[in-house]
């Protein structure tokens, strides 16, 4: 599609204009690209190792679990559940970083253990702790990953929008400035050259 350019000057000065704001939107995005390829690199050092703790976090419980489930029976178990109705509270905080939202903080607040629990094996006590830590576990990890994931869309799309402008738009604009610096060179040497012809022939009449 072709830039609808104003003529003459008016039309250099537009396109001229429009190219620096091009240029510094280039640079713009390219400097938010690089802020957030380095909160990207941070980020995914935290996702990984929240990511393992919590992988480690559930293996325990899941052992505890076990052990409960020998030693106690599934009985055991159901009683444990009965008492635990309080649920984990999850705080989240967000946080801007050049334009990207995401997750920047997590407080888990962990229910107190039942003064009523009281089973038969110290199993069943462990696994509900074990359970309790695997949980908030998994949710640093669940804001760790949202946190990769928005930050790296973020710095995708940075990314293309920055390519597109270099490669597209900056290129179509310096096209029709060229075009429009060549015709208005022309048309002043034609202007010229008729100055020229009706000054002489002015100067041939008048003598």
């Amino acid at each position: 599609m072709p830039l609808r350019t104003p003529p003459g000057r008016t039309g250099h000065l537009w396109l001229r204009e429009r190219l620096d704001v091009a240029r510094r939107a280039s640079d713009v995005l390219e400097e938010k690209a690089r802020e957030l390829a380095a909160e990207e690199r941070r980020l995914r050092v935290l996702e990984r190792r929240s990511r393992r703790e919590w992988e480690e976090a559930w293996e325990v419980a899941s052992r505890w679990l076990l052990r409960s489930t020998l030693l106690g029976g599934r009985r055991e178990l159901a009683v444990a559940r009965a008492y635990q109705v309080e649920q984990i509270d999850a705080r989240i905080r967000w946080g801007t970083n050049m334009g990207a939202t995401y997750p920047t903080e997590v407080v888990c607040s962990l229910p107190d253990a039942p003064a009523a629990l009281s089973p038969r094996t110290s199993a069943v006590h462990f696994a509900a702790l074990a359970h309790r830590e695997a949980a908030a576990a998994a949710v640093r990890y669940a804001a760790d990953r949202r946190a990769l994931e928005v930050v790296r869309r973020e710095r995708s799309a940075a990314g293309r929008r920055q390519r597109a402008i270099e490669r597209r738009w900056i290129p179509r604009l310096e096209s029709a400035l060229d075009q429009l610096e060549l015709s208005l060179a022309e048309q002043e040497r034609e202007d010229t050259v008729r100055a020229k012809w009706v000054s002489e022939r002015n100067a041939g009449a008048s003598r």
